[in-house]
Order: structure tokens, then sequence, then C-alpha cells
């Protein structure tokens, strides 16, 4: 009979009759018994046997519970009949709920793989491990070695190789993992309370030892070495070079080490008690069983003590290392902290220097140095677009003649858009051989200039470089500047603006002016959607993938161009041919001095005159002891 051309029900008849029918009668069986269950106690068999022993801190206090144990397994392993010793496995200040960072742990599993043990030994499940996953995976794997390996739990009386040691297994995995989550709580909350209170954990920091008593006291050599980190950073050297000094000079770090890197150096510099400060809960472990830890961005209460203890560097020269550090620029170059310098005499009265890459400076601080140039009744007398001196340059009688009209071609022309600066060849032109400039702002004027300058100048800008006698300008970066420019300026981020400038000169000075309230405005319209697949081929300034079918194989895509616009305060009067006309160039004969030197106004960080020369007095001081050259 074909089974396969039969009913199911059929098919199982046919089986039950065959079963009842078995007949062995005349047929030749040999059976082969399986080889007993390994046993713990057949002394007959000899079993190479090694010890896991374990204590989660590195307490002096848990140094008792470590030495017991591995002298317990030790007697106990050369006392039992049939028992070889196959060595001590020992962890000493490793947590259990993960496996990752337990050497001896790792090596025992290893020597059982390579057939050098038969048994472990260990005090109970919470010892071998805490994580009910893990411990369940070594215990199989072990099991199903030839010949398999098992685990002796002495607090808990069972051995891992006996048939129902899986389920007491996980269970007492279990309540040991779940012990460990509630100690991990109950210390979060310990801490918590503490820190609530005033009592911080202070472990070692370079600069500092501890008393007898655990408080934060002074230590003077080490001392040196925070405060030569922290005022060659603001006197102008950057993290690499200190930390290429400081392996030179072979200054050691806490540990001792005495090769230094950037990143080191920079832990230096953010740590709140050189200043004399503490900060709690500043890193917090998120994943409780791989103990991954990360910085603590309001995930967790911190408590701030301010002078908790005594200071290496004072808290202005602190906050003016972290003003610093939020540049990456300066903390890369070797530039000194900047200052906010404004022009309060001659032709660019009112202009403030400005440095494109650094943040530390507000659209307020601009304004406010802008302003401190001019005298309180608001008398302009030197300045663009005023009366001066038996000259004149006002604009006041004549509406201005928009550059929209007019091909930019031939005119200079400043480019801003997506935080960076470019200006045309026409302005290089200008300027015939200068290959630096310094840009300048003007609040009160709403304009920007560019004057020529060295290229040591902190602010200076290589703005293009000469090449085959031709000028080739650069797009340069203003990250730190762009967001005070565009507040001040009234501008949207998204756009582009192109700004028509003016020339000017008096024998060897010269500048270019570029008014912010007059710019051509490029931004992007959005033109409609439409969908199409990969192979299509899209003629659009930029396209933006919103959505996907089903498939993939189609997206639906945004159609955007590129379109000019002027400035919302032109509207109703702006291409009025009544209104427009040209204005009359009268030259200008007053105090010019362009390359005048700017005065400080404000420092970064809010720095006072006398600390920063206290840094450079202590730097050059350190750097002369040291036999180095300035």
């Amino acid at each position: 009979m074909e089974m396969n051309h039969i009913s199911r029900d059929e098919q199982r008849e046919h089986i039950r009759q065959k079963i009842q029918n078995s007949n062995l009668e005349g047929r030749q069986l040999i059976t082969f018994p399986a080889s007993p269950a390994k046993s713990l106690v057949d002394e007959t068999v000899e079993k190479r046997v090694c010890a896991y022993c374990r204590v989660s801190t590195d307490d002096p206090a848990q140094t008792t519970s470590y030495e017991l144990q591995k002298k317990h397994y030790e007697e106990q392993i050369a006392k039992t009949p049939g028992w070889t010793f196959a060595g001590i496995y020992a962890d000493e200040g490793i947590s259990a709920t993960s496996l990752k960072k337990r050497n001896e742990f790792n090596r025992m599993i290893a020597d059982c793989y390579a057939g050098k043990i038969d048994v472990i030994i260990t005090k109970n499940v919470s010892r071998f491990a805490r994580n009910v996953v893990d411990c369940l995976s070594v215990v199989r794997k072990l099991a199903q070695l030839h010949p398999p390996v098992g685990v002796k739990f002495e607090t808990e009386g069972f051995f891992s190789l006996d048939n129902t040691s899986e389920m007491i297994l996980t269970v007492l995995a279990a309540a040991a993992q779940e012990e460990s989550k509630t100690k991990s709580n109950s210390m979060n909350w310990s801490l918590e309370h503490r820190f609530d209170n005033g009592n911080f954990l202070t472990p070692v920091l370079l600069g500092f030892d501890h008393d007898e008593n655990g408080n934060l006291v002074i230590n003077p050599d080490e001392a040196f070495t925070v405060r030569m980190i922290f005022y060659l950073f603001l006197y102008g050297f950057p993290l690499s070079e200190i930390a290429e000094l400081l392996t030179d000079l072979k200054r050691p770090t806490k540990k001792g080490n005495t090769s230094w890197s950037a990143s080191g150096v920079r832990q230096i510099l953010t740590n709140e008690r050189h200043c004399g400060n503490v900060l709690s809960w500043k890193t917090f472990t998120y994943d409780f069983w791989e103990h991954k830890k990360r910085k603590n961005k309001t995930d967790r209460k911190q408590v701030l003590e301010i002078g908790h203890h005594d200071a290496i560097v004072s808290q202005e020269i602190f906050d003016a290392a972290q003003a610093k550090l939020k540049s990456e620029k300066y903390a890369r170059d070797r530039r000194p902290l900047p200052t906010l310098d404004v022009i309060d005499q001659g032709v660019l009265r009112g202009y403030v220097s400005v440095n494109r890459t650094w943040y530390g400076f507000s659209d307020n601080d601009y304004k406010e140095a802008s302003e401190s140039a001019y005298d309180t009744d608001d008398s302009r007398e030197d300045g663009i677009g005023e009366e001066a001196n038996g000259g004149s340059f006002s604009l006041d009688q004549y509406e201005i003649v928009r550059s929209h009209f007019f091909s930019l071609k031939d005119k200079p022309v400043a480019t801003i858009g997506n935080n960076r600066l470019t200006f045309n060849t026409v302005s290089l032109k200008k300027f015939e051989d200068v290959e630096y400039v310094e840009l300048l702002l003007n609040t009160v004027e709403k304009c920007i200039a560019v004057r020529p300058c060295k290229s040591d100048s902190p602010n200076a800008i290589r703005w293009g470089r000469k090449k085959d006698g031709k000028w080739i300008p650069s797009q340069r970066t203003i990250s730190g500047f762009a967001a005070a420019l565009y507040t001040i300026a009234g501008w949207d981020k998204d756009n582009r603006y192109r700004l028509c400038g003016q020339y000017f000169s008096d024998g060897s000075d010269q500048m270019l002016v570029f008014d912010l309230s007059e710019p051509e405005i490029i931004r992007l319209v959005k033109k409609g959607e439409y969908q199409a697949s990969e192979e299509d081929g899209v003629d659009q300034t930029r396209r933006e993938s919103e959505a996907m079918d089903g498939d993939g194989d189609m997206e639906i895509v945004t159609v955007y161009s590129l379109e000019k616009a002027y400035p919302d305060n032109w509207e109703g009067h702006f291409g009025d041919s009544a209104k427009v006309a040209g204005f009359e160039r009268i030259p200008y004969s007053g105090n010019w001095e362009i390359l005048r030197p700017a005065r400080t106004y404000a420092t970064a960080g809010g720095m006072r005159q006398e600390i920063i020369h206290e840094i450079e007095t202590e730097a050059q001081k350190m750097l002369q002891g040291l036999g180095l050259a300035i």
C-alpha cells in the first residue's frame, strides 16, 4: 500500500496496527546503553576541579572576603577524593552584571573549552552571574561540551548537570538579577540624598590631595601644572601644543603618566573643581547591565556648590576658558582670548572689529560696543553719512539708487549666506595687493566695512589669493559671528544676501563699505511637488524627498527655485522713478585714519583687563622659568 495515496485517517490506522502487531521474534537487536550522567560525588572518576570567586568592589574591606573564598576552595578541593586541583580564578573589584570586564571568569571559560576543567565550584549564583541570560547561556554551553563541564553552586546546593538544575538555576538567577537592580536603585537614591545634603564625591584629581578627613587640599607641584594649562590656553596655546609641551617637560598626570593628549588637557580645563566648585552627577550609568555611562544633560538632578574648597584658578579664569573652548577654532589655533574692540575716532568711528569664528559675543554686545563710540547727543560729526569738517557725505537729500537697477558685474559685492562670507574679484582688485583684511561692523549705521590688515592680526581674514597673476576670492566661514549679524540686520538665516559695496580712499587709506539695509535677497521658493522615479531627470535647484511609496520606487519630490527679492521696507516705493535719483558725491575731507587702532570695549567671558594682563604676565613667567622661548 502506498501511504501517499490514502487518507490521513487510514495512515493513522495503519500505524496503530503496525505497533500492536509488532513481533520481535526472529529479529536480532543489540542495545548500547548510554554513559551514566556525570556525577559530582563519583569518587571512581577523577575530576579536574577549579573554583571561581569574586568580590564586587575593590574596597579594602572586601579583601577579607576575597582571601577567605580562595583559602576555602583550595582546602576543599585538596581534601576531596577524586578531585584534582585545576586552579582558582578570581575577579576582584568587578561587578557580576556583565561578563565583558571579568577577565578571570572569561579565562576560566576558555580553559573549559580547551578541555582543562571538568567541574567549577562557586559560592552561589550571584557570584557566578547576576544576569539571567548570561548565567543560563554559560551553563548551557558548558553542558554541551564533550565531555560536559558542570558548575557546583554551594549555597544553593545543586549541580548544573543534574536533570532539575535548569529550572532551579533560572529562578535563582532571576532573583540575583532583581537583587542587583534593587541595589542599583538604592544606590542612586542614596547618592541623590547625599548630594542634596552637600556631601559630594570627590575622586582623585590633578592638583589636589585628600587630607585625613577626605577633604580636598591643594598639591602645590600638581597645581603648577594645572595653572600652566589654564594660563597657556588663554594666552593662545592650542590644546595639542599644551599636551606636547607637558609631555616634553615630563609633567606627570595624577596617575603618574608623562604622556599627555589634547583630550587630557581639555578634561583639566573643564573640571569645575579647579576653581573651587564641585558639581554632582556629571555622568550617570544609563545601561545598568553593561555599565555604560553618558554625560548628564538634565537626565539626573544636579547640585553645584560654589566655594566647596580652595581654588587653583579663579572663577573668572575658569569661565574664560569655558568660553574659549566653545569655539573649536580657538581651541585648536594659536590665538589669545579675543576682545571686542571698537574704533572711537576717525571715519570708522563706531565700527567694531569682528572675529568671524568667535561665538562668545552676542548681537547686544556688538550694539553696545558700537554705540559706546558716540557721544550721548548722538553727534556723529566724523562719521560717514553726516556733515564733517567742511565737506559732506550726506545722503539725506536723495533717494538711494537701488543696486537692483544696475548690473553688479563691475561693482564690489559681498555675499553672505549659510554662515559663509565671500567677496567678489572686483572687491579684491580695489585693494590691489592686499591679501588680508579686517571685517568691521557698525550697528548704528547698519554697515559692514573691510580695511587692510596684517596677516598676524587676531581678526585677519584671508579674503583671497593670487594665482598666475589673477585674484581668486576665498569663501570664509563666519559661523561665530553669523547669528549676531542676522539678528542685527533682521535677516532670515535660510536666505543668502548680496551687498553692493562702495570703495573709499584718501591717499594710502582705503576701505570698502557695504550697507546691510540694501541687500539683494536670494531665497529658495517652493514651486510644487510631483511624483518621480529614481530614473527621472529632475531639473530644479533643490529637491527634498518627503515620502516614499510602499515599493520604494517612487518618491514625492519638492521642487524649489532661486528667486531674488528686496527688503520689506521698500514696499510701496521700490522702483518709483519719481523718487529715485543719483546722489551727489563730495570728497570726504574729515579725519580718515582708517588704520587707527581700536580700543578694547569688552573681553570674552566678561574678563577684566587686569586679569588678561595677569594671564599674559604669568604665562610668560612660566615659559621663561621653564627655559622656553616666548
